[in-house]
């Protein structure tokens, strides 16, 4: 019951492309990670801006490239926030999934942080725009 109802709500992505020819981890990567990824996208920023609201108010304040730069470092230093981010789309996993990952955790914790950086960063204008 908890399988389907958590597979019904994700987002079909058309060029998140699954072949045999890929490895696990990109099949990992493009079947489970990227939907989930598109479902959680408004919660994941909403949690960064409140975090960088927690931090450092100035963010807003200033230019694309520093905030940019900001979140890369928030990326590299912050465990809470990457914990917390992680722990988003963790919840969102089936249990197959979730002992899919666990076979290889190190490796698509990697891919799945970098994917959310990279969400993050092209969404900076819209950590501007989202109201609490």
């Amino acid at each position: 019951m908890r399988t389907a109802a958590l597979l019904a709500l994700r987002p079909l992505i058309e060029q998140a492309v699954v072949s045999e020819n890929m490895t696990s981890e990109e099949q990992f990567q493009n079947g489970i990670l990227r939907p989930i990824l598109k479902l959680q996208h408004p919660l994941l920023v909403q949690v960064v801006r409140q975090h960088i609201l927690k931090k450092k108010a100035a963010f807003f304040e200033s230019s694309i490239t520093a905030q940019q730069q900001y979140i890369e470092q928030l990326f590299r230093t912050d465990n809470k926030l990457k914990t917390l981010l992680k722990g988003i789309v963790l919840g969102q996993f089936t249990i197959e999934e979730y002992k899919k990952y666990c076979e290889q955790s190190s490796a698509l914790n990697k891919r799945m942080m970098t994917m959310l950086k990279k969400r993050i960063l092209d969404s900076v204008e819209e950590l501007q725009a989202v109201t609490l």
